[in-house]
């Protein structure tokens, strides 16, 4: 039993007199929403915050079962929730409420529990943070980094779709030359080749389109495999420019995850991306990115892994916080890995830096198998 620290208090014998409606106006005006609930589960406060966001009148929402507040699919995790919250005397948690008009709404919840003298537990008080705002901004700076990524991969861009495009003129030349001296048997190869170059610009366009779509993904299960083909495609001018050397050990097929494939693309062109930039105008023996998967059990592990000239310690530290570059101004914007960072987190997984100067840097992702987001 949690000690006496949490013991129930009222306003009579640890507020000064006259600080008493400070008091209540704090709670009641308080920005966040807060909620108290009694043993058996029933609202017995709520603050105005509470009755704005929830679109309940104070008479329906004080006196209902707090569990009647929460996304249907969570409520036996809610139960188990309120019971391990009395015994363990606070929690906290992300969570979904639901509104009266069924909407759905994330949360950070914030709770402790009261007891009384005898340590018994007399009630919880719960602090509630809408997380909608929060999340629209995720998302704006996510988009945000995405079209960073596209801008800085431009050039890049029009040189791959220029190199067929001037496949495909040629050819059509060759074609119509061709025609003329009706040498029709010798047409069907070129005709190959023109297929060819169309398809690439058809797929190099797809792609671009694809993943600068700001749309909420729906997780499904994709190869590895796959998706760092779709990204070493997009970034191909860049790694030529930079004259690094992909060396790419994951095989087709064996590693499968459950993930927003768009999300996870963005993750491995931020690091990919970083790792060619390491290697632009420098005189080193090797220039290599290596890329290789292995199994953790409900994990997948994936390595990326520079040649490079490594990152300093005091570096490691900040590298995930937004903003944070040690790249010129015109050349990166200190989003990417603070992005990065945070998809991996959403899909429930985890990413490790292990760098020494003169040594290179490693990057260790892992994601969960199964879909699954922060908790």
């Amino acid at each position: 039993m949690p000690n006496n620290e949490n013991k129930l208090s009222t306003k009579d014998n640890f507020l000064p007199e006259g600080d008493k409606e400070l008091f209540d106006s704090v709670f009641v005006n308080f920005p966040d929403m807060i909620h108290s609930v009694n043993d058996d589960g029933v609202i017995c406060y709520a603050n105005h915050k509470a009755f704005e966001v929830l679109g309940y009148r104070d008479d329906e929402l004080i006196g209902m079962s707090v569990f009647d507040i929460y996304s249907n699919d969570i409520a036996p995790l809610v139960r188990k929730g309120f019971k391990q919250l009395k015994k363990d005397g606070s929690k906290n948690v992300r969570s979904k409420l639901k509104s009266k008009t069924g909407e759905i709404i994330d949360v950070e919840i914030r709770s402790a529990s009261m007891y009384n003298s005898k340590n018994e537990f007399v009630r919880t008080y719960s602090i509630i943070r809408d997380l909608r705002e929060l999340n629209t901004l995720k998302a704006q700076v996510k988009h945000s980094s995405k079209l960073a990524s596209i801008g800085e991969f431009a050039s890049g861009i029009m040189h791959d779709i220029k190199n067929p495009l001037s496949i495909i003129t040629l050819n059509i030349d060759m074609v119509a030359m061709l025609l003329k001296k009706s040498r029709y048997d010798d047409v069907l190869p070129i005709l190959d080749k023109l297929r060819n170059g169309a398809d690439k610009i058809d797929k190099l366009c797809n792609r671009t389109t694809s993943f600068v779509r700001n749309e909420v993904e729906s997780p499904l299960e994709f190869d590895l495999f796959t998706i760092i083909d779709e990204t070493i495609f997009m970034v191909e001018s860049k790694i030529i420019k930079s004259g690094a050397t992909i060396i790419n050990n994951i095989e087709e097929g064996k590693f499968i995850v459950e993930c927003r494939p768009n999300q996870i693309e963005q993750v491995f062109m931020n690091l990919i991306g970083n790792a060619c930039d390491e290697f632009v105008d420098k005189e080193l023996d090797k220039k290599d990115i290596t890329i290789l998967a292995k199994d953790e059990g409900d994990y997948v592990a994936l390595t990326i892994s520079d040649t490079g000239s490594g990152i300093p310690e005091e570096n490691q530290k900040l590298i995930f916080e937004s903003f944070f570059t040690t790249k010129d101004k015109d050349k990166g914007t200190g989003l990417g890995l603070s992005v990065t960072n945070n998809i991996v987190r959403e899909h429930g997984g985890q990413i490790d830096i292990n760098s020494k100067l003169g040594f290179g840097a490693e990057f260790i992702i892992k994601l969960p198998k199964i879909f699954k987001t922060i908790k």
